[in-house]
């Protein structure tokens, strides 16, 4: 799983490395709340600290350090 290696790779933690798999999936902050069952300005925190640990400015840059981090193989899938 790209995420859970980019993960690793950026030093995120578990519940940052969750925000950004829903972020991948197209999860606004506020579903992401939800989802998480966490306040919606907590999710604004992590994203934050996740972006500064991956070092992108925003969520397409973060978006795509994951599809980079994908093997070769999955590629195009």
């Amino acid at each position: 799983m790209p995420i859970a290696r980019l993960a690793r790779e950026a030093g995120l933690t578990p519940r940052e490395a969750s925000i950004l798999d829903a972020l991948s999936r197209g999860r606004s902050h506020k579903e992401v709340a939800t989802e998480l069952g966490v306040a919606y300005f907590t999710v604004t925190t992590h994203v934050r600290n996740l972006f500064l640990k991956l070092g992108v400015n925003n969520r397409i840059d973060a978006l795509n350090a994951v599809r980079r981090a994908r093997p070769q193989a999955e590629v195009g899938l």
